[in-house]
C-alpha cells in the first residue's frame, strides 16, 4: 500500500513586479505522507531561473519547465531513478514571460502560452524520447480590456486541452476572452472566442471529468465562471458567473482552480483575501462528473500570503496550496463526500509558484 507521494514545486528565483522578494532556487522535491499529511523536503532537484510552471510526461521520466523570462524559455530534463535531473534541451518559448504549459491529449506535443509581448500560443512537437522540438506558434491573441493597468494588451494566462484532445482553451486576462484553438487545424488565428464580463480578467480553468464543462477563474473581479463546451465545435459558452465571497476591503485577485476527481467540487484560491473557496458544482453525476451550477460552501484561510497555485493529490484526499509571499505550503485534508477542507498545516517552501506530482 502506498504510504507517500512525492511532488515537485517550481519557484520564483528573480524579483518581478508581482514578486518583489523571491527566495526560490528552482525546482524542489517534497514528500507527502498519506497518513499524517506531513510534508518533508527532499532537496533541490535543479537550479534554474523562474521555473514557474511544470509539466510532467506521463511516464514520469521527462520534466518540462516553463521559465517566466523575457525572452521566455522551455526546458526539458530527464529524471533519473536516483532523484536527479539531467538537462536535455532549452527552447525559446515563442514569446515573452511564458506562464503555463500542458501536454496535448496524445502526449505528442507540449503547448505553452506567453503572457508578455507577442501573446502567443506555441506548440513543441515531442520526439520519441520526449524531447521537444523548436516552438511552432499556433496563434497570436489580440485585444485589450477596460483596466488600463492590467489589460492594456492581450495577456494569455493558461492553456488547457479539452479531454477529447481536439481543442485548446486559452483564457486571456488582457482581453476578457477565452480563445478556442483547433489543434487539428493549420497554425493561424484562433477558431473562436468567448467574451466574459468587461474587466474580469480570465486566468485559469479546469475541465470536469466528462469534458462537458469547465470552471474558470476571473482574476480581476474575484469571480468564477461555469462554462459549457459544445462537443462538435469545441466552443465554450457561459452558464454562470459567481462572485467569490471575498471579505469587504480585500483586493479582488483570484488565481488557480482545481476540480475534484468526481467533478462534484471545485477549489479556487483568492490572493486578495488569502483564502481557498470550496464550490459545489450542483447535483452532479458521480459517474460522469457533470456540472450543473456553482455555489460556495466553504472558505478556509491559506495560512499564508498570496496563494498563487494549488493542487489536489491524485487520490483527492489532500489539497496543497503554495503561498508565494510567505514561502510556505499549506496542506489540508479533504472530505470526498462533503468536499470540505480541514486540518490545515503549513510547511516551509521558498516562493512556491506551481506543482507537479510524480507517479
Amino acid at each position: 500500500m502506498t504510504t507517500h507521494l512525492d511532488f515537485l514545486v517550481g519557484s520564483y528565483t528573480r524579483p518581478e513586479g508581482h514578486v518583489p522578494h523571491p527566495d526560490g532556487l528552482g525546482v524542489t522535491r517534497h514528500r507527502l505522507d498519506l497518513h499524517s499529511g506531513e510534508v518533508t523536503p527532499l532537496g533541490t532537484l535543479l537550479e534554474a531561473p523562474n521555473p514557474t510552471w511544470l509539466a510532467l510526461h506521463p511516464d514520469g521520466e521527462v520534466l518540462y519547465t516553463v521559465h517566466e523570462l523575457d525572452p521566455g524559455e522551455v526546458r526539458a530534463y530527464r529524471l533519473g531513478p536516483d532523484g536527479t535531473a539531467r538537462h536535455l534541451v532549452t527552447r525559446a518559448s515563442g514569446g515573452a514571460y511564458p506562464v503555463h504549459a500542458e501536454l496535448d491529449a496524445a502526449r505528442a506535443a507540449l503547448l505553452c502560452v506567453n503572457y508578455g509581448i507577442g501573446a502567443a500560443l506555441a506548440r513543441f512537437t515531442l520526439g520519441t524520447d520526449g524531447q521537444p522540438d523548436e516552438a511552432q506558434v499556433l496563434a497570436h491573441v489580440q485585444g485589450h480590456g477596460p483596466d488600463a493597468s492590467r489589460q492594456d494588451a492581450p495577456h494569455p494566462h493558461s492553456v488547457t486541452v479539452s479531454p477529447d484532445g481536439r481543442h485548446a482553451w486559452v483564457p486571456d486576462l488582457g482581453s476578457d476572452r477565452v480563445w478556442t484553438v483547433d489543434l487539428r487545424a493549420a497554425p493561424g488565428t484562433p477558431a473562436g472566442t468567448l467574451t466574459l464580463p468587461p474587466g474580469s480578467g480570465p486566468r485559469h480553468l479546469a475541465f470536469t471529468p466528462d469534458g462537458r464543462h469547465a470552471v474558470l477563474t476571473l482574476e480581476l473581479t474575484a469571480s468564477v465562471a461555469l462554462l459549457a463546451r459544445d462537443p462538435d465545435t469545441g466552443a465554450p459558452h457561459t452558464l454562470q458567473v459567481l462572485p467569490l465571497p471575498v471579505p469587504a476591503g480585500a483586493k479582488a485577485d483570484a488565481s488557480s482552480v482545481a476540480v475534484s476527481p468526481d467533478g462534484r467540487f471545485a477549489y479556487v484560491a483568492s490572493r486578495g483575501s488569502d483564502e481557498l473557496h470550496v464550490l459545489a458544482t450542483g447535483t452532479g453525476d458521480p459517474a460522469t462528473g457533470t456540472a450543473t451550477s456553482l455555489s460556495a460552501i466553504q472558505a478556509v484561510p491559506t495560512l499564508g500570503r498570496t496563494p498563487r497555485a494549488h493542487v489536489l493529490s491524485p487520490d483527492g484526499r489532500f489539497l496543497i496550496v503554495g503561498n508565494q509571499d510567505s514561502s510556505t505550503l499549506a496542506v489540508y485534508r479533504r472530505d470526498p463526500e462533503t468536499g470540505h477542507l480541514a486540518d490545515g498545516r503549513t510547511f516551509p517552501c521558498p516562493t512556491p509558484a506551481c506543482f507537479a506530482f510524480l507517479p
